[in-house]
C-alpha cells in the first residue's frame, strides 16, 4: 500500500513538472511560445531571397499575426509598400495607407478606399491633384450636392458648365454665383428661372435680350399677361402668343 501511494505521488509530481514546462514562461498547452514562434517565422523569412520570396513570406506572416508593423522588416522599400497596401485592404484599415512611402502607390491606396464607400473625405488625402480631382468625381459622394462636386474642375469652362447644370437640377440660383463667365452666369440663372417658373430671377440677368427671353418663357408657361409686361422687346409677341393660345382653349 505504501509503495502504491509513493508511486502515485511520484506520478503526480512528474505530471506537475511536465505541466510547468509546458505552460510556464509565456508558453501554451502545446509547449509553443508565441513570441518565439513569431521571431522564428520572421527569421525564416529574412533568410529568403529579398527580390522574390521574402516579401511574400513577410506578407503571409503579417496576415497570420494581423500585425502591420512586420511590414517594416522587408529589406526594400518597394516590398514594404506592397506589404502595407496588402494589409490596408485585407484588414480594411485605410490609415495604413499613410505608411506607404511611394506617393503614387499611397494615392492609389487611398483612392481604393474612397471608391468603396470612403467618399470625398478620403479623396482629399491624395497628393496628386489630377488623381484627387478624378477621385472626387468618381467616388460615391451621396452626401455632397451636385454643385459641391463642381469644385474639382480646374478648367473654368468645365466648372461653369457643371455649376449651371447643378443650379438647374437643384433649383438654386445662388449656385450660379460660382460661374465665372458673365454670359454663362446669365444662362445659368435663366435656366433656374425657367425650370422653376420664377420670373423674379429674370431681373438678375445682365443681358437685356436674355432677360426679355426669360420673362417671355415664364409668361407663356404661366399664361400670365402681367409677366409679358416685363418682357421688353418681347412684350408684344408674348401677349399675342398668350392670347392666341387662350383663343384655342375657349
Amino acid at each position: 500500500m505504501q509503495k502504491f501511494v509513493l508511486a502515485a505521488l511520484s506520478a503526480i509530481f512528474l505530471m506537475s513538472l511536465a505541466g510547468c514546462s509546458g505552460l510556464g514562461s509565456g508558453g501554451n498547452a502545446d509547449g509553443e511560445n508565441p513570441s518565439a514562434s513569431a521571431d522564428s517565422g520572421l527569421e525564416a523569412c529574412m533568410k529568403m531571397d529579398i527580390y522574390e520570396n521574402q516579401g511574400e513570406c513577410i506578407k503571409g506572416l503579417v496576415k497570420k499575426r494581423n500585425d502591420a508593423s512586420l511590414c517594416a522588416k522587408a529589406i526594400t522599400q518597394d516590398k514594404k509598400d506592397d506589404c502595407y497596401t496588402m494589409y490596408s485592404y485585407d484588414f480594411n484599415d485605410f490609415a495604413t495607407c499613410e505608411k506607404i512611402v511611394d506617393s503614387d502607390r499611397r494615392d492609389m491606396c487611398y483612392w481604393g478606399f474612397a471608391e468603396n464607400g470612403g467618399g470625398p473625405a478620403i479623396c482629399e488625402r491624395l497628393e496628386n491633384q489630377d488623381y484627387k480631382s478624378q477621385c472626387l468625381s468618381d467616388a460615391p459622394v451621396r452626401e455632397m450636392k451636385e454643385s459641391e462636386k463642381c469644385a474639382v474642375y480646374s478648367d473654368p469652362s468645365l466648372a461653369d458648365m457643371c455649376y449651371a447644370s447643378a443650379a438647374a437640377s437643384e433649383g438654386d440660383a445662388a449656385v450660379c454665383n460660382n460661374v465665372r463667365s458673365a454670359q454663362s452666369r446669365d444662362g445659368c440663372i435663366s435656366a433656374v428661372a425657367m425650370a422653376s417658373n420664377n420670373e423674379k430671377l429674370c431681373a438678375a440677368l445682365i443681358a437685356g435680350q436674355s432677360r426679355d427671353n426669360c420673362y417671355f418663357y415664364i409668361a407663356g408657361n404661366k399664361m400670365d399677361l402681367s409677366v409679358c409686361a416685363k418682357a421688353g422687346s418681347m412684350q408684344q409677341l408674348c401677349e399675342s402668343a398668350i392670347n392666341a393660345r387662350r383663343g384655342l382653349y375657349t
